[in-house]
Formats: structure tokens, sequence, C-alpha cells
């Protein structure tokens, strides 16, 4: 429509709209105005009146909403180790932050959104809750995935790392993405890395007893010309949480060095700076470099998974390459230093990542030897 064209409707639409108030208010005159009725006659019937004015306006109909696609569920590859711990958490995470109202009316079920409780309905009804968890707190923690304004929302696990475990307990670093849409349909997504805490149940199954917050970060950080590099750098890829960190200024400078002394070598998928992972080193009390903003974590290199056998080279070149970058500690699938002492280790909790650190006072682990 031309704009003479434009001016001359909204000319139009405002004479009308002029028109149909000088009529009602005409109208409401003549009523005010008239002699009362004379006995026997009818008063002026309520619906006389109302049709002097302009037809009541239709309803709008708000369209359904269409639920974002349901990614497929996570399923552990070459290597992992007790990969029925992983797989629980990661079903947790996805069962947890997936909800579509409209298909669960339909279906008629009872209402399960995005509140705290309709999260924990959904865990109980997959078995993945332990029997004595707190409720309460388990809502609280599960906060990062909630929604009670949305109608639906599809969570997609990127990679479920251990943080710690034992016999009896596990930590698992769950790292995911979720697509939301709100009531009239609007389009957001976010991500979130939860410390989601398990236990064996006496049937072998394990099941969430927890989810730790995460330690707040400060509301006026800011990123170190280091962290600039980090986040501008196209072979480093982050998680919003450890991208958080980084923009808010808690991981050190020199762990951020050695990322970037890394990356020069190989591609680099960074899983947890500090946000998601446990505060202690798991089943100790000793603050972790992790922490203290002095540690990562790599769970891919090179497009490869760390914890698959047939990128072993990949991973051992990459651990040499943290060595040689400075870092005092670094963990992996295997033990460069063949023994207790040096600065390269290995365990089933590492098998899955590369641990790169820094511990202050330390000497670092230099060139390969």
């Amino acid at each position: 429509m031309s704009p003479a064209a434009s001016r001359a409707a909204d000319g139009a639409r405002t004479t009308r709209g002029l028109a149909c108030a000088l009529a009602l208010a005409a109208a409401a005159a003549l009523v005010a105005c008239s002699p009362a009725p004379t006995a026997g006659a009818g008063a002026p019937s309520s619906t006389a009146v109302a049709s002097s004015g302009a037809p009541p306006a239709p309803a709008l109909e708000v369209p359904p909403v269409e639920a974002p696609p349901v990614p497929a569920p996570w399923e552990p590859g070459p290597g992992e180790v007790q990969p029925e711990v992983k797989t629980a958490a990661a079903r947790a995470v996805e069962v947890a932050g997936t909800w579509d109202e409209a298909a669960t009316a339909a279906a008629g079920g009872s209402p399960s959104g995005g509140d705290g409780e309709s999260l924990l309905e959904r865990l109980d009804a997959a078995g993945l809750l332990a029997p004595d968890v707190d409720r309460a707190a388990l809502a609280a923690a599960l906060g990062p995935l909630a929604s009670p304004a949305s109608a639906a929302a599809a969570a997609e696990v990127l990679y479920p790392q251990y943080g710690g475990l034992t016999a009896r307990a596990a930590s698992v670093m769950v790292a995911a993405r979720q697509e939301l849409r709100g009531p009239r349909g609007a389009a957001s997504s976010r991500g979130t890395t939860l410390d989601v805490r398990l236990a064996p149940s006496p049937d072998g199954d394990w099941r969430v007893t927890g989810v730790v917050p995460a330690a707040p970060r400060p509301p006026d950080g800011a990123p170190s010309a280091l962290g600039e590099q980090v986040l501008a750098s196209p072979r480093v890829e982050l998680p919003e949480d450890a991208a958080a960190d980084v923009r808010q200024g808690v991981v050190a400078d020199d762990a951020l060095a050695v990322l970037l002394r890394l990356a020069e070598q190989h591609e680099v998928a960074v899983s947890v700076f500090r946000t998601g992972h446990p505060a202690e080193v798991f089943g100790t009390d000793r603050l972790s470099n992790h922490t203290r903003g002095r540690a990562v974590d790599v769970w891919r290199l090179d497009g490869r998974l760390v914890v698959d056998p047939a990128a072993r080279g990949v991973a051992v070149a990459a651990m040499r390459a943290a060595g040689a970058a400075g870092a005092t500690e670094v963990g992996g699938p295997v033990d460069l230093d063949a023994g207790p002492g040096g600065g390269f280790f290995s365990d089933a909790l590492h098998a899955d990542h590369l641990h790169i650190g820094l511990t202050p006072g330390e000497e670092p682990i230099g060139p390969p030897r």
C-alpha cells in the first residue's frame, strides 16, 4: 500500500470510529431526554438500547503453540566408564527439562509444565528419583531448567562428564541446551551445566539424590583481555555456563593462557571451568582448583571424544601440549608419568576428559620428557 493510500485508510478508520462514538453519545442523550413512559406503555428494552451501539468485537483466537522438536536422547559411546550412571543423569535432565502442556492435556493427562513440582513429577514417573530425596531442595536446584511461563520445552544433553565416582556415589556434570516456547509460541533458548548427584538403589539402578547448586558469580565481573580472546576464539567451544564464567572474570588468566596455547594445536571443546563443577575434590574436603578458577576440563578434541579409545593419540598429544603450556596437573585417559609423583595422572574419573589445572606454588609440568 502506498503512503497516500495508507493515510487515506487511516483517515477512514478514524472517521468511522468517531462516527460510532457520536452515535453512541446521541443515543444516550435521547434516552436521557425522553419523557417517562405513560401508564401501559412499555419501557425501552435493554435490547433496544444495546442494539443502537457498535457490535461486540470478535474474540481473538490464540494459535496453538508448536512445541520444539525433541532431540534424540544421549547415548553412551565407546570407552564410557559405568555408562549406566551417566545415562541416568542424562535422562534426568532430559525428562525434567522437556514438556508440552498442550499434548499432555490432549492425551487426558494432568497438567505438566515448567514449574518445579511438574519437573519432579516427571522424574518420579520415570523412576529416576531416589526415595529419600529432598524434593524442595531438588526443585530449587533444578531452577535453570524450570520455566513456569513456557508452554513447551525440549532439553538436549550435550555431554555428561564425571565430576566424581565411587562405588556408592557419583557426580555427573551434565551440560545441556534447552529450547522453549512461550504461551503464544515465542521461541527462546538457553544452556546450563548441572552437578547431578546419584547413588545406586537396592535393585542396582542409579537414581538422582540431588543437584548441587552452582556458586554465584560476581554481578559486576568482567572478562580480562585473555578472557576476551577465549570468547572470540573459533577453536574454543564453550557451553553457556563456561562462557559466563569467562565473561564474569572468575577464571584465572594463567588457566586461560594455557587453554589458548592448547587451542593453537587442537580444536578444544570445554565442558566446565567453575560453574557446575563440585566445589571440593569429590569425596574429600579439599577445595578444587576449579572452584578457585584455576582449572579447565575438556571433553572433545579435534571433534573426537576424549573417552573414545580410537582418539587416544589425540588425547595424549593434547595432554603433553597442556603440560608444555604451563599446567601443573593434567589428568586424562593415560598416565604419562607411568606412576605417582608426576604432574600427569589417570583414573576412571578422568577417562572421559582432560583436567588441566594450575596449583599456585607448584612447578609446571613443562615440555614432554
